[in-house]
């Protein structure tokens, strides 16, 4: 049994544990290994009899299903960490699996719950100095101090926080089955209309504009301007501000069609293109890369969003795309992109008012998902040290 608090513990805590907290580092609790490349011949993109093991790779800290292999290096519960770009992210992992390259495993020495320490490293900041890709290894991470209760209070812990995933989990999936269904209604009156409707192309009611060259060493926290980047058009209805970087002032030279307006269209041109977002935000600029939309009749700019985010246009671009180590479309590419268009303004328009109603409902559903997760990460941080 522990001692008396001594005051190691987090504000938050269930009633009836009172014990000290203790100060460790997890190689005094983990046996902490890198994962290793996995030789093409022991590998698949599916799961058969014969490779019946899920692969997991860290992607640049997109940890995720890689595929599938004929052996597996872990057969006990344990702990995924991602090693490589957002070092740091840790999920408890209960199946047997193969862990790959710039991946981290912790399996427990002793007793332990591995969904509380999991939780315990999401909540500690791993600072890493690199002057690329931050790269967490073994080592590092063993030295990593966190702070541990009882087993049972760490079983108290873990299945709380369970529940709380429970949650976000089931309001993650209501968002997919709305996405999915949205997309499927789209398809389904595009399809059958089509035939009967106006062939056009992108050309003819927009000019496509690219956007400036910024300097990355002028940008600043409490820039003015925002700077929206491919990074920024996410595929969401509206481009991801409050993830841009600012810079101070305008730059002298920027032309007016790079400075965008609330309900711009913007298309993303390297790396993943064609992906689209509506700009909902005063004071953002147009960086290079990516593509502005200037809609000459506003009446059809909710219509060619639709038809924009839920047709074929990502994966024409994608098809169009130059370049081997990433894809690169030109503004040409955009402009002779062909769709369909119902001849009868009020059709066009009551198919627009329909798909704006359920992207509101998604924006809604989108919005609880994250509450739900601002709610888990204020609770890690008043239920951890």
């Amino acid at each position: 049994k522990q001692t008396a608090s001594i005051g190691l513990e987090p504000p938050l805590r269930f009633p009836g544990f009172e014990d000290a907290w203790e100060r460790n580092i997890l190689s005094d609790l983990f046996e902490i290994s890198a994962g290793g490349d996995i030789l093409q011949e022991k590998f698949s993109k599916f799961k058969t009899p014969g490779y019946p093991y899920p692969v997991y790779a860290n992607a640049l800290a997109n940890l995720g299903l890689y595929g599938y292999a004929s052996y597996y290096k872990v057969d006990v519960p344990s702990i995924t960490v991602t090693g490589r770009g957002d070092v740091g992210h840790a999920i408890a992992r209960f199946e047997k699996f193969v862990p790959i390259v710039r991946l981290l495993t912790l399996i427990p020495k002793g007793i332990q719950n591995i969904k509380f320490f999991a939780e315990a490293i999401n909540n500690t900041k791993i600072f890493m100095e690199s002057t690329g890709v931050p790269q967490l290894t073994s080592p590092q991470l063993g030295q990593v101090k966190v702070f541990c209760p009882t087993l049972p209070e760490q079983q108290k812990i873990a299945d709380f926080l369970s529940l709380v995933d429970e949650r976000i989990e089931k309001q993650r999936q209501l968002v997919e089955v709305l996405k999915r269904y949205k997309r499927g209604l789209f398809s389904s009156i595009y399809s059958a209309k089509q035939l009967n409707w106006k062939s056009v192309c992108v050309g003819d009611f927009s000019k496509v504009y690219g956007g400036y060259a910024f300097d990355s060493k002028k940008y600043s926290e409490s820039g003015k301007y925002n700077v929206l980047t491919i990074g920024n058009v996410s595929g969401n209805r509206y481009a991801d501000i409050e993830s841009c970087n600012a810079v101070e002032e305008m730059p002298v030279d920027i032309q007016q069609y790079q400075i965008l307006q609330p309900d711009d269209l913007v298309v993303s041109m390297t790396g993943n293109v064609g992906r689209v977002s509506i700009v909902n935000q005063d004071d953002c600029l147009l960086n290079q890369r990516v593509a502005k939309l200037d809609i000459k009749d506003s009446t059809i700019r909710e219509y060619i969003y639709q038809v924009l985010s839920c047709s074929k246009f990502e994966q024409e671009m994608n098809n169009v795309g130059q370049g081997a180590a990433q894809k690169n479309i030109k503004n040409s590419d955009i402009e002779n992109f062909i769709f369909y268009i119902p001849e009868n303004n009020t059709e066009l328009n009551t198919l627009a008012r329909l798909f704006l109603g359920l992207d509101n409902i998604i924006l809604k559903q989108e919005q609880q998902l994250a509450k739900l997760m601002q709610s888990k990460q204020s609770l890690l941080q008043q239920m951890f040290i």
